[in-house]
């Protein structure tokens, strides 16, 4: 099953067309789905989920949709403070997507490392992410404002004890 997803997140590199995109992202959810959570970072590189990551890039919402839905799995792959040091380009740059659900899967993430206390010192390098939350509390939406306050919140809280 590691070979399969291993060509699946590849052939991700070289499609092009929407349509492509869409039906190899359809495969890749479909060969995760066998895969505990447990084992993901063996049968996922941390380049495929920058590559996912950067397959956001658009205006297709079932692209968007597709890739949300593999990415929160996925990260799980990797602690907290792993997931906010690998990925925490990718997430500014979610954050700062039009996409609600693309800002709800980064805030989602950002609030579990909010809640763990091994993310700590990790913070201190993200700064750029937490203005960006920050700002996100002014957010029209309703759901991307509680996200980003809670992350917030996890991080003060943990920052006090």
């Amino acid at each position: 099953m590691a070979a399969n997803v291993d060509d699946i997140c590849r052939s991700l590199e070289t499609t092009t067309l929407s349509t492509d995109v869409l039906s190899t992202l359809v495969e890749l959810k479909a060969a995760l789905s066998s895969v505990r959570t447990i084992n993901l970072h063996t049968v996922v590189s941390v380049s495929s989920v920058q590559k996912l990551f950067g397959l956001l890039n658009t205006d297709d919402g079932e692209i968007i949709e597709e890739c949300c839905s593999i990415l929160k799995n996925v990260l799980l792959a990797w602690s907290p403070a792993v997931g906010l040091d690998l990925f925490k380009n990718d997430f500014d740059i979610g954050l700062k997507h039009h996409s609600t659900t693309i800002q709800c899967l980064c805030l989602r993430q950002l609030e579990l490392a909010g809640e763990d206390d091994q993310t700590l010192l990790n913070w201190d390098s993200a700064r750029d992410v937490i203005k960006t939350v920050i700002s996100l509390i002014a957010s029209p939406s309703l759901q991307v404002a509680k996200h980003a306050q809670n992350v917030i919140l996890n991080i003060s809280m943990f920052s006090l004890t």
